[in-house]
């Protein structure tokens, strides 16, 4: 987010002069980085739901005539349940967290792709 924050300072100060490579490749290189930046917000920061990490215990008192045995075995199984949903989750993120990576380290070949645009068109 710091390299949106620099692209736009600098395109913000030179908007007012001649279109120059280096102002249209960080005009590019804004919003790519804005993009990035609201798939890494989408995708990461926002908790939609999380798989809860234990169990009410009030639930436990629902099967009176269980016997402890079968409460812990039945708890075992929940728990087990409950980290595999976390692992995933966090896989999901992380998985989403190493995409807005690997665009950030693209983030070169995309402003010398915009010079060579603009050349080929301007």
């Amino acid at each position: 987010m710091s390299g949106m924050g620099g692209t736009f300072a600098y395109v913000f100060t030179n908007l007012e002069k001649a279109l120059t490579p280096v102002l249209w490749a960080a005009i590019v290189l804004c919003a790519y980085f804005t993009l990035l930046g609201i798939a890494l917000v989408t995708t990461t920061f926002f908790i939609k739901s999380f798989p809860s990490p234990y169990q009410e215990p009030q639930n436990l008192l629902a099967e009176p005539d269980l016997s402890i045995d079968e409460v812990r075995e039945g708890e075992i199984d929940n728990i087990t349940d409950r980290i595999t949903a976390s692992i995933q989750w966090i896989d999901r993120k992380s998985t989403a967290v190493n995409w807005v990576r690997a665009g950030l380290v693209a983030s070169p070949i995309v402003g010398a792709v915009s010079i060579v645009a603009l050349k080929q068109f301007a």
